[in-house]
């Protein structure tokens, strides 16, 4: 059912590792100086962007797992989180001007702060409706053996 990340594996700590690396691979990714081949669609006096869905997705998968790892934690941490996430999205966003071939995008901006809203929203529903409590066994058998 798992394929090939097993149920032990989805821990705490192993979410949180890989929540670095995603960040850490990300942040070097969006450093070349690279030209995505995308389309784009005129919406009134703004033109959506095939990469714009790129932005809304990695910054959801960042995020949610972010949440996952702090909203456990204490709170002076969780809300670090959460204003690390935005200033990392606003630094990640503004330091592609420095970098040949690429520039800053309001527009990639506002998707990364919809993938994190959006990431925000689907944890609070999960955690709600108790999908997420399979973590937090994880995390206490963890503690426990």
């Amino acid at each position: 059912m798992w394929g090939l990340i097993g149920r032990k594996d989805l821990t705490i700590k192993n979410i949180r590792r890989a929540f670095y690396a995603l960040i850490i691979a990300f942040f070097i990714v969006s450093s070349l100086p690279l030209g995505v081949p995308m389309f784009s669609v005129p919406v009134g006096p703004f033109y959506f962007r095939s990469d714009h869905l790129i932005h809304m997705f990695i910054y959801f998968c960042i995020t949610f797992m972010g949440v996952i790892v702090y909203s456990r934690a204490e709170r002076k941490k969780a809300i670090l989180f959460f204003i690390g996430i935005f200033v990392f999205a606003i630094i990640e966003e503004g330091h592609q001007m420095l970098v040949p071939g690429r520039d800053m995008s309001k527009g990639d901006l506002l998707f990364d702060f919809v993938g994190i809203g959006g990431a925000i929203i689907v944890h609070w529903i999960l955690n709600r409706t108790n999908q997420l409590s399979w973590i937090v066994q994880e995390k206490s058998e963890t503690k426990a053996s």
